[in-house]
């Protein structure tokens, strides 16, 4: 019978040259390490303002709630005996699309939770629902017509 198979050796031949192998990619902006020493301390954390939440608090946002209205925004307060402010948002679908609403919507409850911080006297606790009517303003607009409505609810 005839062998179909050679005879390989399981020994790998040397070349002689090593494999040419590209550069690393050089960060010529920043160093790969950070120079100086750590920071200390914590940095501020930003004060998250939390949702509102449950058909009970919304029901009594719409039932004994207080509106104001300044700009594109209407918001409605309602004191409920909680420790903090708690906010929800009313962005319908023909304002714009999801990704221009969601925008929107974390820009909103940034410009609140600086207010809250700045100026607690114009945010106290309870549920906020603000309802937007239309997205095509500013962070400086939006701050201003929410001082604006916040004040109107303060007596």
């Amino acid at each position: 019978e005839s062998q179909r198979e050679a005879h390989v050796s399981a020994k790998q031949a040397s070349s002689g040259k090593e494999a040419r192998l590209p550069q690393p990619h050089v960060r010529s902006r920043r160093p790969l390490h950070r120079q100086g020493p750590a920071p200390q301390g914590k940095a501020e954390a930003v004060r998250l303002i939390p949702a509102v939440r449950g058909r009970r608090a919304f029901d009594a946002l719409r039932r004994h709630g207080t509106r104001s209205r300044a700009g594109a925004l209407r918001i409605t307060f309602h004191a409920d005996g909680s420790p903090t402010p708690r906010l929800a948002f009313a962005i319908g679908r023909k304002v714009g699309p999801a990704v221009a609403r969601n925008r929107a919507r974390r820009r909103l409850r940034v410009i609140f939770a600086e207010i809250a911080h700045d100026e607690p006297e114009l945010v106290p606790a309870g549920d906020y629902l603000v309802a937007v009517h239309r997205l095509d303003f500013t962070t400086a607009e939006a701050s201003a017509w929410l001082r604006s409505a916040l004040g109107q609810l303060v007596p």
